[in-house]
């Protein structure tokens, strides 16, 4: 049984247009202005764009891991065993962490080599974290939401991804257990067929000495 996680589009408008046209305008200026917000509108968006305390938590995943993964077909099945490696690295100015992952997956028999990318922040205007994971298993994307557990320094998250054989969209509920000791963990969740949720996914990772 494949999961499908792949595929997200960002869209970029240039200004730089606009900019020049007032530019040329205005060549008495010496630094183009939209004039469109106010200064005080203006402050209030770049500090929601700024990176916060929610973010230093990730900040301890940074690094290359090696990981154990373990999968199941159903909720009855054996699972079954990989190994492979992960890289972690905060981007944009430290507001996101980047995921890339590398495993050598046995489906049914069949090696299949496996990667993956993801990224993981924190919305402060939903205060709430969100991510998107994309990978070489299908074309569909999967994105989630979710909040921070204190108690047990888990970050529990809901969303939704692209299921193909069903041709669909799936539920998912996923826990990430901060590191101890040099590990993590994230195990996956979904619902089998009468609606009863059950592990498709395990993964735990050792920091690379």
């Amino acid at each position: 049984m494949r999961q499908v996680f792949i595929y997200s589009v960002m869209v970029f408008f240039s200004t730089i247009p606009f900019i020049s046209n007032v530019y040329a305008e205005e060549k008495h200026a010496t630094t183009p202005r939209i004039e469109m917000l106010g200064d005080d509108t203006m402050k209030e968006l770049l500090q929601y764009g700024e990176p916060t305390e929610q973010l230093q938590m990730l900040t301890s995943l940074v690094g290359e891991w090696d990981c154990d993964v373990k999968y199941w077909a159903n909720k009855d099945a054996d699972p079954q065993f990989s190994t492979g490696s992960v890289v972690n690295e905060m981007i944009l100015g430290e507001r996101f962490l980047s995921s890339k992952i590398s495993v050598i997956l046995n489906i049914g028999g069949q090696v299949i080599p496996y990667e993956g990318w993801g990224v993981l922040g924190y919305d402060t205007t939903k205060k709430t974290y969100t991510s998107v994971w994309l990978d070489t298993l299908g074309t569909g994307t999967t994105v989630g939401t979710g909040k921070y557990n204190e108690k047990n320094s888990t970050l529990e998250e809901k969303g939704r991804f692209t299921f193909p054989l069903l041709k669909n969209e799936r539920e998912y509920r996923s826990k990430l257990e901060f590191p101890n000791d040099g590990t993590y963990k994230k195990s996956i969740f979904i619902p089998d067929s009468a609606g009863k949720e059950f592990k498709v996914l395990e993964l735990e990772f050792r920091k690379k000495r």
